[in-house]
């Protein structure tokens, strides 16, 4: 088996705070791999949540065992139904990519907005997102335009782009052209070349004096929901 590094926030979750690191990530030894993943694997069985999603994790990556992603779903559903937000997100992306058993754009939703109602944003976006195109249940703008918010809110770059398309266009609520420029300019700012030339067709629909105040609105959005997350 090809050794590979040992993630210290993987470890350090399921291993208790006696097990110290000194550095970021340390090169596994010949069976140190294996005998991490052993002892993740006793915590799992005896019904750890914790243990049971880092489990999940160097299932799906191959990590101190062969990978094997029908396992890693058993187990990001063992976590996810003790409760645990970021088992439930990933539980749900396999849904969603068939990775590990069956495709189930419903079961994907149903998982995601248990783990977005805990307030991660990653399942917040993807939650809306299936809702935007009407994957796994009703199309629903609303709905989608109100998880984007929520992960906008988060720092989350495809959010802030899309919720400001869809304040752009008007789908799902108000047509808010100032908004529109302002999650543009948030998403621009963390890299997406496409919320930058969106931001200048919005620019173009503003006179000066609105374009000011959009400006303004978009200092306080980068301010609030993306300087904090950076």
């Amino acid at each position: 088996m090809n050794l590979k590094l040992i993630s210290v926030a993987r470890i350090a979750l399921v291993c208790g705070a006696g097990l110290l690191f000194l550095a970021a990530n340390l090169q596994a030894l010949p069976g140190e791999s294996e005998s991490a993943f052993a002892a993740i694997q006793e915590r799992a069985e005896r019904g750890n949540a914790d243990a049971q999603f880092q489990l999940a994790l160097l299932y799906a990556d191959g990590d101190g065992c062969s990978q094997n992603y029908s396992s890693a779903r058993q187990w990001f559903a063992a976590a996810a139904d003790q409760g645990l937000a970021a088992a439930q997100w990933k539980l749900g992306k396999s849904f969603a990519s068939g990775e590990g058993g069956p495709q189930s754009y419903a079961q994907a939703r149903y998982w995601y907005e248990l783990a977005g109602q805990q307030g991660l944003a990653q399942a917040q976006n993807d939650l809306a997102n299936l809702y935007s195109i009407g994957l796994g249940g009703p199309q629903h703008h609303a709905e989608a335009r109100a998880w984007f918010l929520k992960a906008a809110h988060q720092g989350i770059a495809n959010s802030q782009y899309n919720l400001g398309v869809m304040y752009f266009s008007g789908q799902g609520g108000s047509q808010d052209y100032g908004l529109a420029f302002a999650w543009l300019s948030a998403a621009a700012t963390q890299g997406r070349e496409d919320a930058s030339t969106a931001k200048d067709v919005v620019a173009d629909r503003l006179d000066a004096t609105m374009l000011a105040e959009a400006q303004e609105h978009a200092n306080r959005v980068h301010k609030s929901y993306v300087e904090p997350f950076l």
